[in-house]
């Protein structure tokens, strides 16, 4: 049970994201939004990165990972493979969320990878991350 959909709001594009775990959300949040700036079926997964998270809510957390992504995105790497390591997003000794993202695409290449929609940011306002008695779900919403 993993879904996304869209809904407008205002000058921003809403997204919702349920599924059963945490890091199948998080993968699913990271494929939506990437889904919004450019067709994933054109990215081929040709370099990894990895890159460590940490923050002290799980909403935090999630606004942390999908604003790395856009800035990678900025800085001229296209990603559509993600996945996060671990069933679970753990908590560290500090108390803080954290886990290890793994994403795979390739550098942005305008012959191939039509850029459909401009994402400016990854807003706090009306974002959440909260669980539902039988799955994961959260909202935000992206500056366009």
């Amino acid at each position: 049970m993993t879904d996304v959909s869209f809904f407008e709001h205002t000058a921003d594009i809403g997204m919702t994201v349920r599924a059963k775990t945490r890091s199948a959300l998080f993968c699913k949040a990271a494929e939506g939004m990437m889904s919004l700036i450019l067709d994933l079926k054109t990215v081929r997964p040709l370099k990894t990165t990895t890159r460590f998270f940490d923050a002290q809510r799980g909403d935090l957390l999630l606004h942390d990972w999908l604003s790395e992504i856009l800035f990678l995105f900025e800085q001229g790497m296209a990603y559509a493979f993600f996945r996060v390591t671990g069933d679970n997003i753990s908590r560290s000794e500090s108390g803080n969320y954290r886990f290890q993202g793994i994403l795979r695409g390739e550098p942005v290449d305008l012959s191939r990878h039509d850029i459909c929609k401009e994402i400016k940011a990854v807003t706090r306002h009306d974002f959440s991350l909260q669980w539902n008695g039988n799955h994961w779900e959260a909202k935000m919403l992206f500056d366009v």
